[in-house]
């Protein structure tokens, strides 16, 4: 059996979970009983052409669909020898997934013409045929979501319908986004004069410049977030330095990495106000605090505080002879490997700057399980010569995605 009749049989059975994709209320249809799928008069062809505008009123889609579809498979299964789908759970299945669409707006007039004739095509035809009817039934459904949100005043839900319209609609939604973009932006300066995070709502504007997909868009994103994400790191170290914590915000990296993107001087000036609230002052802090009495390997903490420190050249002198013993035991020398060793620093500050909460732990525990091993294998020349080579090619292709 090939993988079409394979499909064709799966489809048969869930037809209406592949019609799952999109939905709203459309015209009633005259004929809620059609005739056979070979005796019918011949339906309109699919059509790549824009869909009509829904209809309101209640919709007998699901009654004009079904049958014609239940023929089809029937049919194909038949040329095949293969068993048709029980009639009764089968329509059951059907009217209940096209009434969900049709609520949703997705199964105006045209739409059920093409669909209706997309079922009367030769079985290798089918799929196909329906996958151009359901494109066209996801625009139909954006389009009555965007109408019907307009018509309510909800700006919530008009927000919301353009972010999942298809690229196709976009077009009667900049206006929308761009005005919510903006507000969105005032929003993160509100935050951060008042001393909030603002890290919702740049992840709101994030997903709103790209699905305005322009560059003004994502460059005032980008701009917003800067600034928020640097605030939220100031004023995090702070904190952190009051109480005394052994630990640098996770945020405080990743700010540096998005002012560095921006070249206006505002970003240049608020860099150096992360560096000084995050390293000058709180990693220092760490390192005066945990340096004397440390003993045999050093922690994380203050490997990601010496690294810090070192990497934005931050001088101290109240360390004095504690630099020594930093650089010694915190220069993140795990394996022996230089390659390695810098792998080892950087990547676990993506995973604590970068990663979701949720997922840092295993990631942590993965990045283990490989310096575990690369300790046994750095124990011979051959060993450290091939981790060498392995772990800068590790770097680059993770490093594509942690902005080093």
């Amino acid at each position: 059996m090939g993988r079409r009749s394979v499909g064709l049989i799966v489809f048969g059975a869930f037809v209406t979970v592949l019609a799952c994709r999109s939905g709203a209320p459309t015209a009633p249809s005259t004929s809620t009983t059609p005739a056979n799928a070979r005796d019918r008069p011949s339906q309109p062809p699919a059509s790549s052409e824009p869909i009509a505008e829904p209809a309101r009123e209640e919709s007998t889609a699901e009654r004009r669909v079904c049958p014609f579809a239940l023929a089809a498979i029937a049919r194909c299964n038949k040329e095949r020898n293969e068993t048709p789908p029980e009639p009764t759970k089968f329509v059951q299945a059907c009217e209940a997934r096209i009434s969900e669409h049709a609520a949703k707006g997705g199964y105006p007039a045209a739409i059920q013409d093409a669909e209706v004739a997309c079922w009367d095509k030769p079985c290798d035809a089918i799929m196909e045929c329906l996958s151009l009817v359901y494109s066209q039934r996801a625009v139909a459904e954006a389009r009555f979501a965007i109408d019907d949100a307009h018509a309510r005043g909800d700006e919530q839900a008009l927000v919301q319908a353009c972010l999942s319209a298809p690229e196709s609609e976009v077009e009667r939604c900049d206006g929308v986004l761009r005005k919510r973009l903006e507000a969105q932006a005032d929003a993160a300066k509100v935050a951060v004069t008042d001393g909030r995070s603002g890290a919702a709502l740049c992840e709101d504007m994030t997903q709103l410049a790209r699905s305005l997909g322009d560059p003004e868009s994502t460059t005032a994103a980008e701009q917003s977030c800067a600034l928020t994400t640097a605030a939220d790191a100031v004023a995090g170290a702070t904190e952190a330095l009051a109480r005394g914590a052994g630990t640098l915000p996770a945020n405080c990296r990743s700010a540096v990495l998005q002012l560095e993107r921006q070249t206006e001087a505002w970003a240049k000036a608020q860099s150096a106000e992360v560096v000084r609230a995050c390293y000058a002052e709180l990693a220092i802090d760490i390192l005066r605090r945990e340096l004397p009495g440390l003993r045999g390997e050093c922690p994380h903490a203050l490997v990601q505080a010496w690294t810090a420190v070192r990497r934005h050249a931050v001088e101290d002198r109240s360390l004095g002879k504690l630099r020594a013993k930093a650089k010694r035991l915190c220069s993140g020398a795990v394996t022996g490997v230089p390659e390695c060793d810098t792998y080892i620093v950087d990547y676990t500050e993506c995973i604590e700057t970068k990663y979701p909460e949720a997922s840092r732990e295993v990631s942590r525990k993965a990045l283990q399980t490989s310096i575990d091993a690369w300790k046994i294998a750095a124990t011979t020349k051959a060993g450290r010569e091939g981790l060498g080579a392995a772990c800068r090619e590790v770097a680059e292709i993770v490093g594509a995605s942690c902005g080093w």
